[in-house]
Order: structure tokens, then sequence, then C-alpha cells
């Protein structure tokens, strides 16, 4: 059987994750091991519930059903991931290694912060004659971020340079932190740095757009480097100045590792890659034929990448508008039918949408939503298996994947991703060998929609459901529970007519309670009431089975239904009579009786509905 590994990340730093997702391909496939790759978009500039919705994706697997588990630690430490995935891998007491980020008594594969990081700064300082630095490092507490600023500054040191205080910035790895932070520097000095180094590629581009944005061009007035070599940054001009990393080769050597350590045992060994400068046009190098001629190849992918996300964009919107019809819980099963058999290249052969129990519940139920982790089990709204719709079903949620072969010969990758309602569990997606999702944030943009059209349908249900009872309250006399005059027009008429459309007798009994006004003067109107729930009672107890019971007025009640024959209708009228006297004889200070009577409502004879009523009045003795 094959090995089960778990892998966690932050899917923020898509380019990058996808380079780490291909070396760690390759491991399992050597190694003969299925991924099981959790996936969250926990981020600072997030509201707290939406960054609680994305980490309970951390909740989901037990972890003592894998043989082993892998961290991309550097992207999990700012938001936290990394403390809580170590606890629960000392819980369930697995071997683990983590990549790219130190964990004290854990195995790690990592590529070498300093070695890069010398080289780049030595290039700026002895090539480019730069003195005056700016960092941008990502969260001051985060491992890369301590390290390549130590470096930085350990270096300018070594060339009696030093860099101030007030010029080192942080922002949150991200394009649009990096732009804020620089802006502001900008603005409240009156000088340019010579280089800005930035902790990564992301941040780098964002740097470069501000600075074009404020008429400061690159790199003749301010040279800017990055960390990483992700792909854009080649393709983007000024092609980055970065450190390159190794990630693929990393991650590769990282699922070795853990299957060592699983066959082995642990060490708390650490296994480093050195990183090495690429000088580009960033920092004013020239670029070389081959890195031209890789750039002008971008633009034609640019063109395929924008259909991409137009379809896409298409595909997102079918889902949206598909859900808002959704009136009941298997309308919803039946929409992502629609939406999914007719494309599903994004999402591939292979996937399934799991929504947790207590949601299920609270879609045509009053149960409270879940607030963190999953329950045991959990509902397969929508999946399809080998292109095929499967039905919808429960599993237990230590299963994970509906569709999942243990004994298949090819190690595959299977991609899970939280859906949530800001704070409120609602559940996930996975999806097989579907890691083209993680390019562009289309994963994450994918269970947006999922999350947002479930909750749609789930208010639609809900509004449904509360419309019917309204309907039913407004049809409802409040003193008995029987249909009132609005229930006897909508309901009981039509199912006589619909007794003589298809040939059946129908019948009409008028029930009214005898000497009501006496019973009101001589013991209240309490008393009043009590006499016309008994009676109430009794109807319901004699009513058959598609028969409708109406209070017409105050203390007259009618009876409407298919009717065979005339001796049917009497012993209902008896019973009715019967069941008045078991429950009012020796309970009521008074006796309490009735006046019945009833026609039979031919349906070959023309008369009203209206006259057969009339006719059942005159009868009730």
């Amino acid at each position: 059987m094959k090995r089960k590994i778990a892998v966690f990340a932050n899917g923020w730093n898509n380019e990058y994750l996808s380079l780490c997702v291909k070396g760690i391909q390759k491991g399992a496939e050597e190694c003969g091991a299925d991924i099981f790759l959790f996936v969250d978009y926990a981020t600072f500039t997030d509201m707290e519930d939406n960054i609680r919705g994305e980490l309970n994706i951390l909740n989901l697997p037990d972890l003592r059903d894998f043989d082993g588990v892998l961290m991309l630690g550097n992207t999990l430490a700012s938001m936290g991931e990394i403390n809580v995935i170590t606890e629960k891998i000392r819980q369930a007491g697995v071997t683990a290694v983590c990549l790219n980020y130190d964990v004290e008594g854990m195995d790690c594969v990592l590529t070498d912060n300093a070695s890069g990081m010398k080289e780049l700064v030595s290039h700026m300082i002895t090539v480019h004659g730069a003195s005056r630095f700016l960092w941008l490092g990502g969260p001051p507490e985060h491992q890369d971020c301590r390290e390549r600023l130590t470096v930085l500054q350990q270096v300018m040191a070594s060339y009696d340079l030093t860099l101030p205080e007030e010029n080192k910035l942080y922002g949150d790895w991200s394009f649009y932190s990096a732009g804020f932070e620089v802006h502001n520097w900008l603005t409240s000095h009156d000088y340019l740095p010579d280089v800005i180094v930035c902790a990564n590629d992301n941040m780098a581009i964002g740097v470069c757009i501000t600075l074009e944005n404020m008429g400061i061009s690159v790199p003749e007035q301010v040279k800017v480097t990055g960390f990483d070599f992700l792909e854009y940054g080649q393709e983007f001009y000024p092609a980055l100045t970065t450190v390159e990393r190794q990630t693929e080769e990393c991650c590769y050597r990282g699922v070795l590792r853990l299957v060592e350590c699983i066959d082995k045992g642990p060490e708390a060994a650490k296994i480093q890659f050195e990183t090495k400068l690429v000088s580009k046009e960033s920092c004013g190098c020239v670029l070389d034929h081959a890195a031209n001629r890789k750039r002008l190849l971008a633009f034609h992918k640019s063109y395929t990448k924008s259909s991409g996300s137009t379809m896409f964009s298409w595909h997102t919107a079918a889902m949206d508008e598909c859900m808002v019809w959704a009136k009941a819980k298997g309308d919803v099963h039946r929409a992502l039918k629609s939406v999914f058999e007719s494309g599903h290249m994004y999402e591939g052969d292979n996937f399934a949408l799991c929504v947790d129990d207590l949601y299920v519940d609270s879609i045509e139920g009053s149960a409270e939503t879940r607030k963190e982790g999953y329950g045991d089990s959990m509902r397969v709204i929508y999946s399809m298996k080998n292109g095929v719709t499967q039905d919808s079903v429960y599993i237990n949620r230590r299963e994970l994947v509906p569709f999942y072969d243990a004994d298949a010969s090819v190690s595959h990758i299977y991609l899970f991703a939280p859906i949530h309602i800001r704070g409120i569990s609602v559940g996930y997606t996975v999806l097989r060998d579907a890691v083209n999702l993680l390019e562009d944030f289309y994963l994450y943009t994918l269970n947006k929609h999922l999350a947002n059209g479930l909750e749609r349908a789930r208010q639609n249900v809900r509004m449904e459901l509360l419309n019917r009872q309204l309907n039913i309250l407004s049809m409802t006399d409040k003193l008995t529970g029987l249909y009132n005059r609005e229930g006897y027009e909508k309901y009981s008429i039509p199912r006589l007519e619909e007794c003589r459309k298809e040939g059946l007798y129908g019948a009409i009994m008028v029930v009214d309670i005898d000497r009501m006004k006496h019973i009101n003067d001589q013991y209240g109107h309490l008393q009043g009431d009590v006499a016309i729930i008994t009676v109430a009672e009794a109807i319901r107890e004699s009513l058959p089975v598609g028969w409708y019971a109406v209070r017409y007025g105050g203390d007259e009640f009618v009876l409407v239904g298919e009717c065979e024959s005339r001796q049917m209708a009497e012993e209902m009228k008896q019973s009715i009579i019967r069941r008045i006297e078991m429950k009012s004889e020796g309970k009521l200070p008074y006796h309490l009786s009735a006046s019945i009577g009833y026609t039979l409502v031919d349906p070959n004879m023309d008369l009203s509905i209206e006259e057969y009523f009339r006719g059942a009045d005159l009868l009730c003795i």
C-alpha cells in the first residue's frame, strides 16, 4: 500500500507554492506515496473571522492516519500555522520534516539564506557602488526575514556601511504592502536610496511599480532586488535581480528525507542548499539573450493566461447563477451537477465538495453552525469520479477523499482547501492532481464562490421554509390548529373539485357545537374556548386520511374529503359524537355535544359546492 503524506502550506505565494509542489510530486512518485496537500489562504490583511475560517483547514486531517508530515514552513510562519501544526504532529506522534524553515527538534530541509544574500549585497556595493540601502522585509519575527536582514547588515558592515533603523521597512510579503511601505518612506524623506533590497520577488515587483508610478526610474535612479527567483520576476520589466533558491530540488529532497525518517527514525538533522545571486536588469545589469527570449515568449503566455482567466470567470459566474434557484437541499446537488457536467477543466475529473454535517442540518432546520473544526460526518454535496457525477452521500471525516483509491499504482496529489463563510465552518473541497488551481489563486477564488453559493442556497431554502410556515400559519386557526376560512378556500374546495373531476364521491360535513351561547354566558369565554378545542380534538381524531378540517366560524366546523358511501359518512359522524362524549364527560362543568349534518357530493350532478354546503348545514342535527 502506498504511503500517505500530509503536506501543509499557505497559498498566497502561488508561484513559489507551485514550484514546491513540482518537487514534492517528483519525490512522491519516486517513493510511491500519495500527497494530501492542505492549503490555507490566511493573511494579515483579512478580517479575524475570515482568518479563523481559513486556518480551520488545519483541523481537518487526523495526523494519526498519515505516515508522515511535510510543512512548507516559510509559508506557514507568518500567520502562526506552523505552531498549530507542530503541536498536532507532537500529539499524533507522527514523523515530520519541515521545508525551508528551521524548527527546533525536527528534521529540516532548507535553502541557505546567507550565501545568496552575501553575493547580492556585495554585488550591489562593489559593482554598482551602492551605499544607501533600504530594506523591505516580511514580518520582522519571520525566520527568513531575520536571517536575510542579518546578512545584509553584516556585509554592509564589512564595507564600513550601516543600515539606519528608519531604513528598515516591513510588510506582509505581498505586492500591495511593499508598495504602501515604500511610498510612505519616499514621501517622508528628501533623498533616494541607491538600492531597495526586498525579502522576496513579490515585494520587489510591488516596489518597482510604485517607483515608476512616482516618476522614479528603475534601475537608473533606484535599484531594486528580490529573493526567490520566481518566473514572473524574470518575465517582468525590468527583470529582477534576485537570489535563486533551488526550491524545487529542496522540496524533492524533503520528501526523500521524510521517507528516510519514516523508515529509519528522525534525527533532527538539517540539510541545506546553497543559494546564489542572479543579476538582471533591476540592478543595472544586462539581460542575456536566453533570458530576453524567455521574457518575449511570456508575451504569448500572457494572452493564454488572460483567456484562461476569462473562461474561469465564466465558470464561477455559472456556479453563482445556478445556486440562486436552489429552494431545497437536493437542488444544490442538481445545480452543481448542471455546472460541472458542462465543464470542469479547472477541477479535473476527480473532485468533491464535502460539507459539515451541522451546516447541512442548518439548511432545513434550526441547528447551529460550527465555528471551529469539522464534524465526524461530512455530506458529499457534489463529487465527480473519473468524469462521472456521483450520488450525494455521507462519509466519515477521516476518509477525507470520497474517491480515494489506496491501491492505485500511480501516485496522486489530493488538494484540500477550506470552505467557510467568515468564521462559519462550511466544509472543504478536495481535488485530485488539480495543482493548476494553485496558480493565479484559482483555488481560493473557486472556494469563495462555492462558499457564497452554498450560503445563498442555504438562505434561499430557509426563506422558502419560512414562507411555507407563514403561509400555513395564515391559513390555520390559532385556537384549534385546524384550517381557517382561508384554508377552506385554498384546500377544501379544490379537494372536492378534484374528486368530481376524477369521478369520485366526496362529502361535506358541518359540525355545530350545541348551546354555545349558554356555555359562554353561564361559564365564561374561557370555558367556551375549552369546548371549541375539545370538539376540534374529537374531529381531528376521527378524520380520515386525505380529509380537511376547518374551523369555519366561532362554533362551526366544516369537514371535506373523499367519501365512497353514506355509511362511511355516518360512521364518521358517530365517531365524532362518541369522542366528544368521552373527552367531556366528567371533565367539564356542562354537557358538551354537537349537531352534525352532511351531504354527499355526486360527481354526476351539476350542483355548486356552496349548494352542497348549505344542504349539509340544514341537516346539522
